[in-house]
């Protein structure tokens, strides 16, 4: 069926209404108003966040009202959600807006979307805290935090961040403050290849390990999961090259069996860590996916027989995997340096199975150190 010109033009003219109808029903949610201290109401929520000083509410039964942020106290939805009515000193005057509040205690954070993101702290007073400014306000709270002054310097102007810090200086927690890391890792393995029966079809000597010493470099990437006290998510990539030989001998053959491969690999790993002063001890498990970015084999052949010795030379005998799948443990400790720059040293161990009757299994040191 082909598009015509007219066809295309009501698409076109249909695409506002479509967007209009699916941004409301995203918007809409059950939820409550406040007026005043007591007049508490049920029904159901519209609000656009870039509309930050008005709400629109129905009880079901009615149509929606508009209500304007000096004629609510505050609203929020079921999930928890709650935005507060406050005078602020925005756009160059004094107005009354919806502030989602992100923390509660003895200092509060409030959001404001218009349409960029907002913070707000308050203390003894409501105080628009912009990007550049950040760190000047969080720094009278650093020093009886976590025991240093520095600890304000990891916070990021982003909610997740904002609110673990003020979360944990309202309960009076000393936990560090998490913060995204990333730098190069260098890795040190030592791999097994386990060949099956018929891996190739010279193979006269069953199922075969061939044992190498590698070294891996890369890069990695440590993410905090805000919501989870000491948790996190690693990932890292890994560029390595494996030559593997294995001499195999009886009375009648002799045969030596080389592989060389290039492989990328990428892990996946949620951490768990501690904090013990300087140094962070903290354990992982995941997964693991390996591609082969280029592989060789070789296979050398003496067959003895009645003393007369033949030999034969084969390139490529072995069809190796493409890619390898499986999983990775083990543990580690960072040893901290500055506030925010550590090295890391860490050991583990990886499974990787493929689909074509080979396994890998390996043990591994790696040195990391955060950029």
């Amino acid at each position: 069926m082909s598009c015509t010109p007219a066809f295309l033009k009501k698409a076109f003219l249909l695409l506002p209404v479509l967007l209009l109808l699916f941004h409301i029903g995203h918007a809409q949610k059950n939820g409550f108003i406040v007026k005043g201290d007591t007049a508490y109401a049920l029904g159901k929520v519209r609000f656009y966040p870039g509309m930050f000083r008005t709400v629109e509410f129905s009880t079901g039964k009615n149509k929606y009202e508009t209500f304007d942020a000096d004629q609510l106290s505050e609203f929020g939805y079921d999930d928890s959600t709650k935005f507060i009515s406050k005078k602020i000193w925005f756009a160059d005057k004094h107005q009354q807006a919806f502030l989602e509040l992100i923390e509660e205690g003895n200092v509060s954070l409030y959001r404001l979307q218009a349409p960029e993101e907002i913070f707000f702290l308050e203390t003894d007073s409501l105080v628009l805290v912009r990007k550049n400014e950040l760190h000047q306000y969080l720094k009278a709270y650093s020093d009886p935090y976590q025991g240093g002054e520095n600890a304000h310097k990891l916070v990021r102007y982003e909610k997740r961040s904002l609110s673990h810090y003020i979360r944990n200086l309202n309960t009076g927690k000393s936990k560090p403050t998490p913060f995204t890391s990333y730098g190069p890792v260098i890795r040190f393995t030592s791999s097994k290849i386990m060949f099956s029966d018929d891996s190739y079809i010279a193979n006269k000597w069953g199922s075969t390990a061939v044992n190498t010493t590698d070294l891996q470099v890369g890069l990695f990437v440590q993410k905090p999961v805000w919501k989870v006290n000491n948790l996190s998510i690693h990932s890292q990539l890994l560029l390595g090259k494996q030559k593997l030989a294995k001499e195999l001998i009886s009375p009648f053959l002799n045969e030596d069996v080389i592989i060389e491969q290039s492989n990328l690999q990428l892990d996946i790993s949620p951490v768990y860590s501690l904090s013990v002063g300087k140094l962070k001890p903290y354990a992982f498990l995941g997964g693991n996916f390996t591609y082969s970015l280029r592989s060789n084999s070789y296979l050398f052949q003496a067959h003895i027989k009645d003393n007369v010795i033949t030999f034969e030379k084969n390139s490529q005998f072995i069809e190796m995997p493409e890619y390898y799948y499986g999983f990775n443990l083990g543990t580690g400790i960072q040893l901290f340096y500055t506030y925010n720059r550590y090295i890391a040293l860490e050991i583990g161990h990886t499974n990787l199975y493929s689909n074509k009757d080979f396994s890998v299994s390996n043990n591994f040191l790696s040195i990391k150190g955060n950029l």
